[in-house]
């Protein structure tokens, strides 16, 4: 079972209706591929094996942001595809969600070890996280946002560690979930002020 919760940071204006169309900015991350995002172990016991960083299980902005318009049709919210551009101007009557994965904590296990890891096409990740992200909702040409919100969410982080862009898939469509419920007017659960600390 999933958990989410999430917390507004600020708002210029009441929930968005369901009426209001979006478009979905690529997914970027305020951490870079070296930071330490939590513990890594490997083999048959999930032995102790250094540190997860974040170019480990990185995702693709692009391919981010069409799971978010997604995750938001699913929850009532019309959202289109990825926009070209991170800010820019989307048409008269839509407004720009831009979101940014502000922090990631996991800790996550290769299963492969000895011949296996040479011999298999896949190295089979699993483990957990809680990650946070930052979504900021802009109108039509103005790029100050209207409304920031930040959403956490508990996840099962599992896939292709030699093709990690799917590896978040969980977190960010649970966090999207949420997200999407903020925007058609559901409360919001006041957890997430930690991951704004910075």
């Amino acid at each position: 079972m999933v958990a989410v919760s999430l917390a507004i940071l600020s708002s210029g204006a009441a929930a968005a209706q369901t009426s209001t169309s979006y478009v979905v900015a690529p997914i970027r991350s305020e951490l870079s591929g070296s930071d330490t995002v939590g513990a890594l172990r490997s083999g048959l016991i999930c032995a102790p094996a250094g540190k997860l960083r974040w170019s480990d299980v990185a995702h693709d902005p692009a391919r981010a942001a069409r799971l978010v318009a997604t995750t938001l049709g699913e929850r009532g919210v019309r959202a289109d595809m990825p926009a070209d551009d991170r800010i820019g101007s989307p048409p008269v009557g839509e407004r720009r969600i831009v979101g940014d994965v502000i922090r990631l904590e996991a800790s996550a296990c290769l299963k492969q070890y000895g011949l296996l890891r040479k011999l298999s096409p896949k190295r089979s990740m699993s483990g957990r996280g809680e990650i946070a992200i930052r979504w900021r909702v802009h109108r039509t040409g103005v790029r100050e946002p209207e409304a920031t919100y930040v959403t956490c969410a508990d996840f099962a982080l599992n896939g292709d560690a030699r093709q990690p862009d799917a590896l978040l898939d969980q977190g960010i469509a649970a966090a999207a979930r949420d997200f999407g419920d903020l925007l058609t007017g559901k409360p919001a659960s006041p957890r997430c002020e930690e991951a704004t600390a910075s």
